[in-house]
């Protein structure tokens, strides 16, 4: 929330839809008095995002995860498209958990639920769930998302249902953990795969060709085998519990073959709340020094963001580690690692800098997702 709080340059209605202790949690943050905040009592992400939907009355609706956070451009850049009335849904780029690795790019959804690299024919432009915006009027005609996709691909369905008119911008940026659930651990290791296989059978029943189903399904219960292979051989999981995920994968094929396909339906009931007043961030800051100030970084970094500044804070070592980018609980950004260190993992293992040669490198890497400008404040501690 303190992040949805520094976005910049959008005015929007903050539609937070959690369960009970989702719920408690967002109203003890200091912006939930201009926040709606509605409770849910089933673990169903597409339900939780039609009733977001039914109670939302801007012309454009976005949606983010609660294990995501975004930079403080995003908005502005993923509904910019929207100028076009052509374009009726729009994806950003999402990076994984070291900050700066790309977890989802651009890709193209096959009848079959696979994600491609390249577009071929039938695909469609695939977008995240927790990086999107689609027209209200659009998803309302659609009848918002299909609840038989309680976890997984219910983005993917809405995206064929949509087809023309979705565009992908990379500009547009969230950060993406993945919370520890019934469903995953927080490394991504599977807990369950019953509704996996319940959805992707139901996806297959809803958009591949009729002739294809068994085969698409085969093919995908195979990739789901080889990935638990790789988890055995990695010691992530034991061998009986791939046994275990495999029976639950063909319980929820089963399921869903006898599983009634029905339209959803979401009735609008817009909510007459007061727009989000965002905190003015009366300039973007940046703070650097050695990790062994991180204290002292710390400090002047929250009275910063106090005083209403967007301050993104340098650590650096005296060593060649990788580096990683944090959004911290007290509201800013945190980039640590080597001085001589690498930042995107496509560059050489060895990077030459003195320290504000790299924090001028960095921030010109970062300046568009970032909101960095020609008046940015620089500060060495």
């Amino acid at each position: 929330m303190t992040a949805i709080g520094q976005l910049e340059g959008v005015g929007l209605q903050v539609i937070i839809v959690a369960c009970k202790i989702g719920v408690q949690a967002a109203y003890s943050h200091q912006l939930s008095g201009q926040c709606l905040i509605l409770e849910t009592d089933e673990a169903n992400v597409a339900k939780a995002r039609n009733k977001g939907l039914a109670s939302a009355s801007a012309p454009l609706v976005a949606f983010i995860d609660d294990d995501a956070v975004p930079e403080p451009t995003w908005l502005k850049l993923l509904i910019a498209p929207f100028e076009n009335i052509d374009i009726q849904m729009v994806g950003g780029q999402v990076l994984g958990r070291n900050g700066i690795s790309q977890q989802w790019g651009q890709r193209f959804l096959t009848t079959w639920g696979e994600s491609l690299n390249t577009p071929k024919q039938d695909t469609v432009v695939r977008t995240e769930g927790t990086n999107m915006a689609i027209r209200r009027k659009t998803l309302l005609h659609l009848n918002g998302f299909d609840p038989l996709f309680s976890f997984f691909h219910d983005d993917a369905d809405l995206n064929m249902r949509v087809r023309d008119g979705i565009l992908y911008v990379p500009e547009a940026i969230v950060h993406h953990g993945f919370a520890a659930g019934p469903h995953r651990r927080s490394d991504r290791v599977p807990k369950n795969l019953f509704q996996i296989g319940f959805s992707q059978a139901i996806f297959l029943r809803k958009h591949a060709k009729h002739h294809e189903t068994e085969i698409a399904w085969e093919h995908f219960a195979q990739k789901q085998a080889d990935r638990l292979i790789k988890l055995v051989q990695s010691g992530a999981i034991e061998p009986r519990d791939m046994r275990r995920l495999l029976s639950q994968l063909d319980a929820g094929h089963v399921a869903a073959k006898m599983q009634k396909l029905s339209k959803p339906v979401v009735i609008a009931t817009p909510a007459h709340t007061h727009d989000f007043q965002k905190p003015v961030i009366q300039k973007r800051h940046v703070l650097t020094g050695w990790h062994w100030q991180k204290r002292q970084l710390h400090e002047r970094a929250c009275s910063l963001t106090k005083q209403g500044k967007l301050v993104s804070v340098f650590s650096f070592s005296l060593t060649t580690l990788y580096h990683q980018i944090n959004y911290t609980p007290d509201g800013y950004w945190m980039q640590s690692g080597g001085l001589f260190g690498r930042s995107k993992r496509s560059e050489s293992i060895i990077q030459v800098f003195t320290m504000m040669g790299r924090v001028a490198a960095e921030c010109q890497r970062l300046a568009g997702q970032r909101g960095f400008n020609d008046d940015l404040m620089i500060e060495k501690l």
